[in-house]
Order: structure tokens, then sequence, then C-alpha cells
């Protein structure tokens, strides 16, 4: 007893006491149990500077629930006399769960006046504590499994000790109560003699995952899924509420519209995640319970739609804002256009609920019929900002996206004194819709005025997160004050959605989100009801997959669940990038989920379609443009100007290597000797100037002047330098020579590559060092470069890596850069480079997933990019579209095939018209300058004729002329 506690017969402590004798001789007679030897060994280093050391075992075997508890002079002698207890009682083993729990350390006494108090400020019960009392003892699972419903503290007290056998009267207020510390451990025996015994240190609901990896994070998600898919009495079109898993009990009195919405959204979350369609089922029938709610009300910018809860008749903004992000994300699932009425109306609600002049949102609707009250959330406001910015790309108004919400972000953040802006309320919680907001306003508007928002939150975060050093069980909770931990799926959301956008950009931003975001997740999984975690409460399979909803309460609630799903979500792209790469399979089952939801259309035909003579002819007139703009050196003029009728002095080092590499392809068409001279002078000026790089082995291209060598220009001179070697153009005597820098080239190429697997935009000469910020372009030409290598000069030492790659571009350029946004201008900057590469994977396990975003770049570039609806040259695009197009042919997609072929025959014939000279030239009167012919224009009005537009088209041109009549004749 310490020194501090006064002895129990004075101070009339409950004292709990078992007699000890002697089960190991019963127990050693149980076949199979050597593992309590195992539980003996954890629990022998146990405080026992208080009470007797004591156990109790709980059990969950086929045969029902049993409970044994016994004392002894050391651990090791209580938990054999436990087991030797329960296995009197022949139970099976097989199949068997076991919580066994220690009485360790004295924590201090308390009055029972005191305890009651404690019951009742914390219907969950003190969790973390046992309480001894003379002849029993009261331990959390006793807290946890004790079936009854609110009948006060006392009776609550007293009907649990009458379980466990105490019959005496509940003690005087004075009495003081032991309060001890447990350590316990859940222990899972094999259904199948080839299984393992599992024994893990538990937190009763609370089963800490080790493991925060994406297979495990998908799989907490799908569970989430599951326990918000469980029929309600029939219902399939809402979801279960709130269930007490004590009780085995649903309660859906308080069903919440706006939760409601707020599920529906996570779910989407989840089927892109998992790809099973019954959630996606769901999902739709739940956002069609919601149109039972709505209103419509005519204002003077046309019909407004919003929610009306049944229960209060309140029109609430965030019911109306929630609804509409639900909306917004299976229009983004689904790849729709455009909105239907609803979501337009929904987003007219949201706008005119602001107001114009000082940004502030009315938190509820003064309709006809409506009640309202002088309130406002902190909530609501950030959450229809999201919903704006999400559903901005499918509405068909043309709506001011950007100063609505800067005017929004004004109010909340700033310092105007408002009741519920930042300053005014003073720091009391993160809010993770405004951290979403902020990031989306961020991310749609390229503004940064905010960003000390996210950066303090994300300090508040550091800040309250509990460290595994100070709080080892608890690691990754969030203290509410020096003494109070809780759970917080919301700070989670905050959390995530921080690392995942800011961390992508900012060093330090990774460098915390790397120590705090794996344990937090670690933290959250562990409150998921599972197969571990479950098994004590009367219907574990109710249970599963739902979250506790804190560190005292078992009961799992709709709300929670979407949180942590949601926060879930937003942490897989963050735990992502710091994994080595994507898994594999789960990339291709998104990638496979994602095309099977895109439907072709089926485009009318053009009264003109391609030749083949159009198209040899522009090809002729490309390649003779090209050589007419290559200086004597081997460079490339970058622009000619058609009205001065004369070169212009910009210069472009990455595009003008991308016109020799153009020439390079097109000796596969035509190899004449002009062509193959053009191509010599133009590598023979990239290997003058190659010089050793910074690894061993390694060579950079610096050409004078060069203070940096892009990227891009290394990956495009080695793809020009394959391609030569592999038209058979480069005499024998010089081959060895460019093998060996191409070679060098390539090993370069692997160098410049980070962490992350993108590649460093480009390469400072002076300080050795790769600048580390990287672009859509560089990767995809760098990709396409090491592809061809792969393909030309083998790559057996690099395979593996080569294709962690070419997942980890796939999946950050479209479904990372899609989640950030629809019509993403990252996508864009590498999609022709990224559909080359794939689309050149021919071989490998992983193929058919590359192919497959090929197939589904190309989608995307038709249906939300609308590249057949762009003003200016595309010619660029074309390079992707005909490769999937030959990918859609070959796997036998005719609905693919057929929009993917008319779509190269109506927007690439209008692209031919704009070539100089060309085969379908409208006559413009250019012809007269002859160093004009050949050349394409940038756009109509434009007069530079620059080489990255003419090498793009004539590659664009060679490429469906392969798709459309297979190449040469």
């Amino acid at each position: 007893m310490p020194s501090g506690l006064p002895p129990p017969r004075s101070a009339g402590l409950w004292v709990f006491v078992i007699a000890v004798s002697v089960g190991s001789a019963v127990l050693a007679s149980q076949g199979g149990m050597g593992w309590v030897a195992e539980l003996a060994d954890r629990l022998d280093g146990l405080d026992t500077g208080g009470p007797p050391p004591a156990v109790v075992l709980h059990s969950r075997c086929p045969g029902g629930r049993l409970r044994a508890a016994a004392s002894g002079r050391t651990f090791r002698e209580a938990i054999y006399e436990a087991f030797a207890i329960w296995s009197r009682q022949g139970v099976a083993l097989p199949g068997c769960h076991f919580q066994v729990e220690a009485i360790a350390g004295l924590r201090g006494a308390i009055s029972f006046a005191e305890l009651v108090e404690v019951f009742r400020s914390k219907p969950g019960r003190p969790y973390l504590y046992a309480l001894l009392l003379p002849g029993a003892v009261m331990t959390p699972v006793d807290f946890a499994t004790t079936p009854v419903e609110a009948p006060g503290a006392r009776e609550e007290i007293r009907m649990t000790l009458r379980r466990l056998g105490f019959e005496g009267d509940l003690p005087g207020d004075a009495t003081r109560v032991l309060i001890c510390d447990v350590h316990a451990y859940h222990v899972q025996l094999p259904r199948q003699e080839d299984e393992r015994v599992r024994i893990e240190y538990s937190r009763y609901h609370r089963q800490r995952r080790q493991r925060t990896d994406r297979e495990a994070i998908e799989a907490a998600i799908g569970l989430a899924a599951d326990w918000l898919l469980q029929p309600r009495d029939g219902e399939l079109d809402c979801f279960p509420y709130s269930y007490d898993p004590r009780l085995d009990r649903f309660d859906d009195s308080d069903y919440n519209l706006l939760r409601h919405a707020g599920v529906v959204w996570s779910l989407l979350q989840a089927y892109e995640v998992t790809g099973r369609p019954e959630i996606l089922a769901r999902a739709d029938r739940g956002l069609s319970f919601l149109d039972r709610f709505s209103a419509r009300e005519r204002s003077d910018a046309g019909v407004r739609i919003y929610l009306i809860e049944p229960e209060s008749q309140k029109a609430k903004l965030g019911g109306a804002a929630l609804w509409l992000l639900a909306l917004a994300e299976r229009a983004r699932l689904a790849g729709v256009g455009l909105a239907g009425e609803t979501m337009q109306g929904l987003a007219r609600h949201v706008r005119l609920a602001q107001d114009a002049s000082s940004g502030r949102f009315e938190s509820l609707h003064r309709g006809p019929g409506l009640s309202w009250d002088d309130w406002s959330s902190a909530y609501y406001p950030p959450e229809a900002l999201f919903a704006l910015h999400r559903a901005a790309p499918f509405l068909e108004e043309d709506f001011p996206l950007c100063s609505v919400s800067r005017k929004g972000l004004v109010y909340l953040l700033g310092d105007k004194g408002h009741e519920e802006s930042e300053p005014a309320r003073g720091y009391r919680y993160v809010n993770q819709w405004l951290v979403y907001a902020v990031l989306a306003y961020r991310r749609d508007c390229a503004d940064e005025d905010f960003d000390w928002y996210l950066h303090r939150e994300l300090a508040q975060l550091e800040k309250t997160t509990a460290p595994g050093s100070v709080h080892p069980v608890m690691a990754g909770a969030f203290l509410e004050d020096p003494f109070s931990l809780s759970t917080n799926p919301t700070r989670l959301e905050a959390l995530s959605a921080i690392c995942a956008d800011l961390g992508a950009e900012d060093a330090a931003v990774e460098e915390i989100c790397s120590e705090l975001l794996p344990v937090a997740v670690g933290m959250q999984l562990g409150f998921q009801y599972s197969g571990e975690n479950a098994w004590l409460w009367p219907a574990p399979a109710r249970a599963s997959g739902g979250f506790a909803h804190g560190l005292e309460d078992p009961v799992v609630r709709m709300d929670i669940v979407q949180h942590h799903l949601s926060a879930l979500f937003s942490a897989l792209p963050c735990l992502h990038r710091m994994d080595a790469g994507p898994d594999p399979a789960a990339f291709g089952r998104w990638v496979r989920v994602q095309l099977a939801n895109r439907k072709w259309r089926a485009l009318p035909e053009t009264d003109r379609p391609l030749r083949r003579e159009e198209l040899e002819s522009a090809l002729h007139l490309a390649r003779r443009y090209m050589h007419g703009q290559q200086r004597a050196d081997g460079s490339f003029v970058y622009a000619y100007d058609l009205e001065a009728a004369r070169a212009l002095d910009e210069r472009h080092p990455v595009r003008e290597a991308g016109a020799l590499w153009s020439l390079s392809r097109l000796l596969a068409w035509r190899r004449d000797p002009e062509s193959v001279e053009s191509v010599r002078r133009g590598l023979a000026r990239y290997l003058k100037h190659s010089a050793a790089g910074p690894a061993p082995g390694t060579q950079v291209i610096r050409l004078p002047g060069d203070e940096y060598l892009r990227t891009g220009t290394l990956a495009l001179v080695t793809l020009a330098g394959l391609d030569a070697l592999g038209s058979q153009a480069w005499p024998a005597a010089e081959r060895e020579q460019l093998l060996a820098t191409l070679r060098a080239y390539v090993r370069m190429l692997w160098w410049l590559q980070r962490e992350d697997l993108h590649f460093a935009g480009a390469y400072h000469h002076a300080s050795r060092l790769a600048c580390q910020r990287s672009s859509p372009y560089a990767d995809g030409e760098s990709l396409l470069a090491l592809v061809k290598a792969c393909r030309l000069l083998g790559c057996s030492a690099e395979r593996q890596r080569l294709e962690r790659t070419a997942l980890r571009l796939a999946r950050d350029y479209t479904q990372r850069a899609w989640a950030a946004h629809a019509d993403s201008l990252r996508c864009k900057g590498f999609f022709q480079w990224g559909s080359m590469a794939f689309a050149e994977w021919d071989r490998g396990r992983h193929a058919p997933a590359l192919h497959a975003t090929a197939l589904l770049l190309a989608w995307w570039q038709l249906h939300v990019h609308r590249i057949l609806e762009r003003p200016r040259n595309t010619a660029y695009a074309f390079e992707g579209l005909a490769c999937a197009l030959g990918l859609a042919r070959e796997q036998g997609l005719d609905a693919a095939e057929r929009e993917l072929r008319a779509a190269v025959h109506s927007g690439f014939g209008k692209l031919l018209a704009w070539q100089i000279g060309g085969p379908r030239d409208e006559g413009r009167g250019w012809r007269r300058d002859p160093r004009a012919v050949g050349g394409v224009l940038a756009g109509e009005g434009d007069s530079a004729l620059r080489i990255d537009t003419v090498q793009h088209q004539a590659h664009a041109t060679w490429l469906i002329l392969q798709a459309l009549f297979g190449g040469q004749r």
C-alpha cells in the first residue's frame, strides 16, 4: 500500500481479496494451453506495489460466456489460478476469445460519493481502471457488458455488483474505494489446427491497430460501409442512426437529414476505394431518400431547393450543403458533365444564403412555413463553401465561385468580431469543414492568402496529439486539456486533408504529417469494432464496422462512422505518398471500377473523314518545315513569325528537343537521307555537350549558357536517340557510342527520381543538385523515356522500380488529381506522355491496369476536359487519343473504339486545316512564304508558328495514321 494512503481498516476501504489456491496442475492437464505461459511471461513485469496481484479472466466461447478471478503472490500464480478455475467448467477451447485483465498498480482512492459522480458524468464508465470491493472486483469489461438502460448511477453499480455475486448493501458515501490500473490482453484461439494463437495488448473496445498501410485502411473503410449498409426495419433508403452494443439495440428516434447526407457522401468515398456496387446502390437510394424532404421556392435568381427537417421544420444550410456535396461526389464518380435540376437548385440556395456584402451565411432559411430562430452554426458556412467548390465543375450556370468563397472565408477568418468568426470566438476546436473549404479555395482559385489558417490548425493538431513517449497506450488520441484525452474523427479529417494537399507541396508539413498521421490513424482504427474487439458484445456482427463514440462510450452513431470513414479516405493520399508506391491490386481495381462507370457516347460521323493521303501529305509537309527550321549546329528555331517573315529570338530547350524526337520518330515512317541527316545532326549537338553527371555512370547535357538542365530535355533527347537506334538509321561505327551515352542518360533520369517516385523538374549544374519540384510534363516525358529504354536497352535490374513508378504516376495523375479537381491541369500536362507510356507497356503483369488507365485518360480528355470544344490547337491531346484508340481496338471495346474513332476524324480534321499549305489549308495566303509551308498555327489570329505545335501535330498525325490505316503502305 503506498505510504500516502491510510491502512484499509482505519479508512473503511473496500479491498478485493481472492483466496489463493494452486491450480497449475489442473491447468497443465489441458491440452494445447502452452500459450498461457506466454501470457504469464508478459504479466511478470507488472507493478505489484498495490493490492495482491490479481487477474480477471473473461471468455466468450462457442459454449457461452464465463468469468473467473484469482489472486496470488505473483501475477504468474494469479493467471494460472484464474485459468484453472475457468478450465474446471469444461468449455471446449477451439474458437474461444479471452480478455485477460491484470489488476496492477494502485492509482488512488476516492469516496463512494465521488465514484457515483464518475458514473453519473461519464456514462461510458471509467474504462481505464478497476474498482476493488470486499469480495469482488469491477473491471472495465464488467462495466462495458452490464446490460442496463440508464437506471441511475447507484442502481447501475448495484446491478453490476449483484451480477458478480456481491449481495451486500452499497457502502456509505464516505467509504473509500481503491482504484487500480488494469493491463488487459486479448487472446483469440484458432478454429483450425494450422492457425496460431493471437495475443495482443488490448484497450477493450479500443484494439490498437499496428498497421496503417493501404490494405488496413481500405479494409476499415469497407467495414465502416458495411455497418452503414445495415437495413433498418426493411428500409433501404436510410441508415442505422445509433446502436448500443451493450443492449444490442438500434435507436433511430433522433434521425437527422444533415447527417444522412454526410453519410451518403462518405459512402461514395467508400465506393471509390472499394468498387463494391452494393455501396453505390445504397448511396443512390440514400440520395433519393432526401428528395422526400426537399422544398422548392422561387426567387429572383431562379428556383432554390433545400431540405426541411421533419421534426423541427427547420431548413438548415448544412443540410442543403451536404446534399449538394453528395450530389457533386456522385457526379464526379459518374463523370457527368452537367448537374441536374436538384443540384442546380441546391447550389442556388447555398449562394442565396450568403450576404453579398459581408460574406456571412444564414444558418437557417426563413422560407414559408419554416421554423426559424436567431441561431448560427460554425459548421454550416464552411460546409456550404466546400460544397460549392466541389459542385462548381458540374453546374450549368456560371457563377463567381472564387469571389463568393473569398468573401465567406474573410468573414469566418477575419478580425471583424463576428460571432462565428475565428478571432471572435477564440480558438476552441479544429473545424474540419473550414479546413476543407480553405484547401478547396486554395486549389480552385490559386490563392494562398489563407494558408496561415492551415498552418495554424496543423500546429494545434501537432500540439494536442498525444505522443507515444508520453501516452504509449493512447498515442494518437487528442488532448482536450492536460488531463483529458479524447478521440475526435473530425480532427483526423482536418489533419488528413492538410497532409494530403499541403504536405504534397511543403516538405516541412510533410515531415510533421509523417510523425502525426500514422499514429493518429492507428488510434482511430482502434475504435472500430471488428472480430478482434466486438466479441464481448451480445451481437458482435451488428457492431462490426462501427466506431465507438469515444474513449468511454461504446455506442455507435452514424455521423461518427461517417467522420471516421471520411477521415480515413482523406488520409489515404498522404499515407500512399509516404509508401514506396501504390498497391497494384488496389489501383487496378480502382481503374476497372472507374472505367466500368464511364459511358462512351455515339458521336455523329463527320462528313469529311480523314484519308490516308491527307495524313501522309501533312506528315511530309510538317517534316519539311522542321528540316527548314533546323540550324547548322543541330538546334531548332523555336518560333517563326508569319507576319514579319522572320525567326523570333525565343528559345525553349525542352520543346526544341521535342522537335528532334518527332523527326526521329518519323524515321519509322520514311527513312530518307535528309531526315536521317537531320536527326544525326541534332543528336550530335547533344552528344557534344554531354558531361559527367553527379553520380558514377550518369551523364548530363550542358548546352552553352545553360544554368539548368531541364528533365524534359534529357528525356526527349533520350527518346530521340532510342528511336534513331530503333529505326536502324544510326551508322554501325557510331552505334556503341550512342548506346553508351543513352544508358548514361537513362541512369541520370533514375538519379533525378525523388523518393515519392516523381521526377525532379531540373538539375542545377553548378551545385550538382536536383531541383525537387516536379511537373506533370517532366514526369510523363521521363516515364515514356524509361519505358522505351526498358524495351530497347533492357532493364532487368530496374524493372520492378519502373513498374512502381508507372503505377504511382498513373494513380497520382488520375485518382489523386481528379479527387482534387475534376478538370485537373496536372492531368492535362501528363495526359499525352502518360498515355503513350502506358500504351508502350506491352508486357508485364501490370499491363492491363496501365492500358485501362490510358483508356480512362482518353475518356477524361473527351468528357471532362472537353478537348473537342477547345478553341486552340490541341494536337497534343490526339497523341494520347490515338494510343487509346489502338488499345480499344485491340481489347475489343467497341463503344470506346467508335467514340475515339469519331473524335479523331472530326477533331483532328479541324486541326489539319491549320497547317500552312496542308491538305485542308483554306487559303489563308501564307503560301507566299515558302519557309512557313508545313508549319501549324497555334490558334486563329496567332501568327507565330511554334516548333512544339508542329512537332505535336506531326507526331499525332503519325500515330493516327497507324491507328486508322496501319502506318506505312
